[in-house]
């Protein structure tokens, strides 16, 4: 399953390795991370390299995409979008403001949460509805993890809330490749709705998280 795969139609997506190379061409974006370590900037130059890709075709020209106060991208009027990376892999997802109203996309390694960290990002009743037993992957908390990190991408920049990771119940579908997240009932909703379906699965070792909500 690719990323790709995962994304609905009008939604372009780009991604890959993180380059060595930390170049950025526009004065904003080097600035917003001139004090940053190398790592930090290198994750930050491949981020907007990949979503300036992904906006190319869409048929956006290229141009800066600076940091917001949230520190995420700030997208050109018209796009929306989501940025996602892990210490070597990085992806980004954008739509046109025309034909979604958020986009939201998380990737995170494959690999088990700790105990402690599981019961801090999953609810009890999240964890006790996971599925078990011989062939279900071991990381199932990590997927929670990844739902709600993309819900909260999609989320925050629309309405603004700041969301703790009990503020959103997810319920997985492994079967369809899918996850349900829903927000608390009084939290301010997103267009209307508590709830929002999103795509999930695994490719090369990673853990790939995607929700959208189509303007229509």
């Amino acid at each position: 399953m690719t990323l790709r795969a995962l994304a609905p139609r009008g939604l372009s997506c780009s991604g890959g390795v993180i380059p060595m190379d930390a170049t950025l061409p526009y004065a904003a974006e080097a600035a917003a991370v001139a004090g940053a370590r190398d790592k930090r900037r290198r994750e930050f130059a491949a981020g907007r390299f990949y979503a300036r890709q992904a906006m190319w075709a869409l048929g956006v020209a290229p141009q800066p995409l600076p940091v917001l106060p949230s520190r995420a991208p700030a997208w050109p009027e018209g796009v929306v979008g989501s940025v996602a990376h892990t210490d070597t892999w990085c992806a980004a997802a954008v739509g046109r403001g025309d034909a979604f109203l958020g986009v939201g996309l998380d990737a995170e390694v494959a690999a088990p949460l700790s105990p402690d960290v599981a019961a801090l990002v999953c609810s009890a009743a999240e964890l006790r509805g996971l599925p078990a037993g011989p062939g279900v992957p071991s990381e199932l908390p990590t997927w929670v993890f990844a739902a709600k990190e993309a819900f909260y991408k999609l989320y925050h920049p629309h309405v603004g809330q700041f969301l703790e990771f009990g503020d959103v119940q997810v319920q997985l579908d492994l079967g369809q490749q899918s996850f349900l997240a829903e927000l608390r009932p009084d939290l301010p909703p997103f267009e209307g709705r508590h709830a929002l379906p999103g795509r999930i699965a695994t490719a090369g070792g990673l853990i790939l998280a995607l929700i959208t909500w189509p303007a229509a």
